[in-house]
């Protein structure tokens, strides 16, 4: 008990020798990183901060106080400064709305790498190319058709020629994969209603709601892309 009473004693002479960071450095075995208590002993004692660090640290210790609002020269407390974020992020999100609001063609953002690797493999298989997020869908009751409204598509996904076959009264036939990858021979036409057009994935729309077993509210990602010039769509359940 006595030798380690020695050690301790020895110990806390040692603790007590460092005056300065250099020093401190010499006892440290793991890099620098700033905490509550350095932020206070800085603010404590400016005057003699640089004894024991250096600069590079006394810069990560504002770097801490400035993103935890603690910042020299600020009068607002912790909770303040809390209140005032979930303010500055409130408008920044009802920003967001407006602007989704004002450009429906932006309200999701998904790349290609997003479409499940089971689904890139089979459109290589097909020697597939030009893979277009489209839309994100929740369907609803009317098994009879898949209705994907114009002004939710995300991006441009036919020719100026198959815009003409799609048009009233027109259509085409095209290809679809189910989430179980499985292929159907399906029909697009493009329907106006109150001025609003739609694209509609018709004919054997209804085997693919069995099969799958889709219901109410089930929301699906579309996709599309080509083989050769054919148009292909993809559903993935989400």
């Amino acid at each position: 008990m006595g030798d380690k009473n020695k050690n301790n004693k020895a110990l806390w002479e040692k603790v007590n020798s460092i005056t300065n960071w250099e020093t401190r450095q010499k006892f440290s075995s793991k890099p620098f990183k700033p905490c509550f208590l350095d932020m206070v002993v800085v603010s404590e004692n400016s005057e003699h901060a640089q004894q024991f660090y250096s600069e590079e640290e006394l810069t990560q210790i504002k770097e801490l106080k400035s993103k935890l609002g603690l910042g020299e020269g600020t009068s607002n407390t912790t909770e303040e400064n809390q209140n005032q974020r979930v303010i500055r992020e409130s408008d920044e999100d009802m920003v967001d709305e407006e602007e989704e609001e004002a450009s429906p063609k932006s309200r999701m953002k998904i790349s290609v790498q997003e479409l499940p690797v089971e689904f890139r493999n089979r459109i290589a298989e097909l020697n597939g190319h030009d893979i277009r997020f489209l839309m994100s869908k929740i369907l609803k009751s009317n098994n009879n058709c898949l209705s994907l409204p114009e002004k939710s598509i995300q991006c441009e996904f036919l020719t100026e020629e198959e815009k003409e076959c799609s048009g009233e009264g027109a259509g085409m036939k095209v290809s679809l994969l189910d989430p179980c990858l499985r292929e159907y021979s399906i029909f697009l036409k493009k329907w106006e209603i109150n001025n609003d057009f739609f694209y509609n994935l018709m004919e054997n729309w209804h085997k693919v709601v069995s099969h799958n077993k889709f219901a109410e509210d089930h929301q699906l990602h579309i996709w599309s892309f080509r083989v050769k010039t054919k148009l292909y769509f993809v559903l993935n359940r989400v």
